[in-house]
């Protein structure tokens, strides 16, 4: 029998399996458990519509009908209307499903920008998807770091991630 190994990347991460070497992979889901988790961040670059008769299980990068693709690092270009999207996914602790999310925006250690924080309660899969836009106008050419902090009343996770900003 070949020998099985598994590297698993986070909490909404894809486990790849390795046997014989051959390499496949599977999307992970967290289960539920009695603390509050969160996955990475992502700043969307693009979005698919998925078909409307689509029945496969949900995907780790998928918001409703929506398949979302990572930006990967681009630069972001501060234009009228252009907006910086991001998305997080959450998984409440069975006892306190309701979580609080806060967004800011950060440069240089110093917040910028923030968002209302906003109540947010699971899916029917347990699960809580955040997918949100910043608009970019107000920020001037440089480095910054979007930080969303995910809060159910005792237990909190703040993730972050580093984005640019280009004239």
């Amino acid at each position: 029998m070949p020998e099985l190994f598994a590297i698993e990347a986070g909490l909404a991460g894809i486990a790849v399996y390795l046997v014989a070497g051959t390499l496949s992979s599977s999307p992970r889901f967290a289960a539920a458990s009695g603390r509050l988790r969160a996955s990475s961040v992502i700043v969307v670059g693009s979005a698919e519509k998925l078909a409307a008769n689509e029945t496969a299980p949900p995907r780790p990068l998928q918001y409703h009908d929506l398949l979302l693709y990572p930006n990967l690092g681009r630069p972001m270009r501060r234009e009228p209307g252009k907006a910086l999207t991001f998305f997080v996914t959450a998984w409440p602790a069975l006892e306190r499903p309701g979580v609080s999310a806060q967004v800011e925006v950060v440069r240089n250690g110093q917040k910028v920008g923030a968002a209302p924080p906003t109540h947010l309660v699971p899916d029917g899969d347990g699960r809580i998807q955040l997918a949100s836009s910043l608009p970019l106008e107000a920020f001037a050419p440089g480095p910054y770091e979007l930080r969303v902090t995910l809060s159910d009343g005792r237990d909190a996770e703040t993730r972050t991630t580093a984005f640019p900003i280009t004239p």
